[in-house]
Formats: C-alpha cells, structure tokens, sequence
C-alpha cells in the first residue's frame, strides 16, 4: 500500500502542477490580450485624434480656396485691375497729374 500512496501523492502533485501552470498561462494570456487591447485604443484615439485635426485642415483649405477663387474674379474684373495700379504702383492714366504729398500732411 506505500507504493500506490506515493503514487497517488505523485499523481496529485502533478495535478496542482497542472493546474498552477493552467493558471500562469492563462494569467499570462490575459495581460497579453489587455495590452493589446490597449495598444489598440490607443491607435484609435490618435488616428480619431488625426482625424480632427485633418477636418480643421480641410476647412482652413477651403476657406483660403474660396478667397483665392474671388481674388481671381476680381483679377479678371478691368476696373479692380486699375485701382490695384493706382494703389500699389502709383500708375495713373495718360494725361492724369499725379500730386505726391509729404508724410504728415501739407
């Protein structure tokens, strides 16, 4: 009977080494699938984070696009042509005098 005892004794430790080992594999298996999980909510908040910003972009776009698209109408326009002249080059037209006054006033 000593030897089936010290089997059964074997046997059971076995089991309880089994089952530890069960347990840290599958301890060990949900911290690996937490990180992950982890690591995946964090990519999706920086790309949900990306996202914004690029949106803001777009419109920041399309606002300095609809102001170009105006100031190539008016580019087209003959009179805005004429005052830009008067204004940024000083041109005036053929026959015209032009009076260049001093800083400050006469």
């Amino acid at each position: 009977m000593a030897v089936s005892t010290r089997v059964i004794e074997r046997q059971q430790r076995l089991r309880r080494a089994a089952r530890w080992a069960l347990l840290a594999l599958l301890l060990l298996l949900a911290v690996w699938i937490g990180y992950a999980f982890t690591l995946q909510i964090h990519t999706v908040l920086s790309l949900r984070g990306q996202y914004h910003d690029l949106q803001a972009r777009i419109q920041t776009l399309q606002a300095q696009n609809q102001a170009l698209q105006h100031e190539l109408s008016l580019a087209q326009d003959g009179e805005y042509l004429e005052y830009l002249a008067r204004k940024w080059l000083g041109l005036v037209r053929k026959g015209e005098v032009k009076y260049i006054l001093p800083p400050g006033g006469p």
